[in-house]
C-alpha cells in the first residue's frame, strides 16, 4: 500500500540505512492501532519474530527511534495512511 501511495524509502540521502520511511510508518500504524506506548510495543516487537520478518526487519528499532521519526513526520500524512490501512484491513 505505501508503494502505491509513492511513499518514499527514504525522505533524506543522509539518513541512517538501518530502517526506512515505510517500516518506520508500518510500525507507528502497528503502535497506533494496539494502543500501546512505544517502549513496550517494541518490546513486543522483538518477540514477534513472524512481523518483524514480514516488515523486513532485521532487528527491531529503539523506541526513540519511532518517538524521533513520529515527531519529523507530517501528521495528516500518517492519519491518512492509518486511516488506508484500516480500511483495507478485515475486522
Amino acid at each position: 500500500m505505501l508503494k502505491r501511495a509513492r511513499y518514499p524509502l527514504r525522505r533524506s540521502k543522509y539518513a541512517n540505512h538501518l530502517y526506512d520511511d515505510r517500516q518506520h510508518v508500518i510500525m507507528l500504524v502497528l503502535r497506533q492501532h494496539f494502543r500501546m506506548p512505544y517502549r513496550q510495543f517494541c518490546e513486543t516487537m522483538g518477540v514477534c519474530t513472524v512481523l518483524t520478518g514480514e516488515i523486513g526487519l532485521s532487528s527491531v528499532p529503539h523506541f526513540t527511534t519511532l518517538q524521533k521519526f513520529s515527531a519529523r513526520m507530517d501528521i495528516r500524512r500518517l492519519e491518512r495512511l492509518h486511516l488506508a490501512f484500516l480500511e483495507r484491513t478485515p475486522a
